[in-house]
């Protein structure tokens, strides 16, 4: 689904529910294509397209974070992905993103309707939540409370054997969801809010809550 908007050669990028079936199973193709295309980064660990787009995040986590240029550097980052799809793999689409305040629950904060197996499902989705596993201080230095798998995801595209992730080493791919964190962070009303932000600086902020950028 691309369609052009109102800007010239700017693609509409839809959210999920405004995806077709055969549209969604295209989508996780082309990201599986990546994953079976050899790197070109050079960088410690990358094995494969998917693996430069990770590595380059690792690499440049310092600095892209609670900075000015946060957003612009993953849109255009996003925008470089979504090219890769396209050209490497033969996308016809754009990149679709999560609109998670449709899904959230923020009066229901332990709910787990925002994990909604449309999106988190086996069959054209992103795969479940992984098994219950404790994680140890060192995995969770953020002393994160709530979590309800961090196990390897049992199923969909990308379970083992099917998709690996190499960055720092390879390991399946695992996943934890903590329904509290993301019923709180995707409420409607904060959503609002930060669209409603008067500036690029004050919506740059208030999307990493961070007065002062370096």
């Amino acid at each position: 689904m691309c369609q052009s908007s109102k800007a010239e050669g700017v693609a509409h990028h839809p959210h999920r529910r405004q995806l077709t079936p055969r549209q969604k199973k295209s989508y996780l193709d082309a990201v599986l294509c990546l994953a079976n295309t050899t790197a070109i980064s050079g960088l410690p660990g990358a094995i494969n397209r998917f693996d430069d787009y990770h590595a380059v995040h690792a690499e440049q986590k310092p600095y892209i974070h609670w900075v000015g240029h946060f957003i612009l550097w993953h849109r255009y980052f996003v925008a470089t992905y979504e090219q890769a799809l396209r050209s490497e793999c033969g996308y016809k689409g754009a990149q679709p993103y999560w609109n998670w305040s449709l899904d959230a629950t923020p009066d229901s904060p332990n709910s787990t309707t925002v994990y909604h197996p449309s999106i988190f499902g086996p069959h054209l989705a992103f795969g479940g939540n992984g098994p219950k596993v404790v994680p140890t201080p060192e995995q969770n230095r953020l002393n994160i409370t709530g979590g309800t798998g961090g196990g390897c995801i049992p199923n969909g595209p990308f379970a083992a054997p099917a998709f690996y992730v190499n960055i720092p080493s390879k390991q399946c791919l695992r996943r934890d969801f903590v329904p509290w964190i993301m019923n709180s962070f995707a409420d409607p009303q904060l959503v609002t809010r930060l669209l409603s932000q008067p500036d690029y600086t004050a919506f740059a902020r208030d999307v990493e809550r961070e007065r002062n950028f370096v």
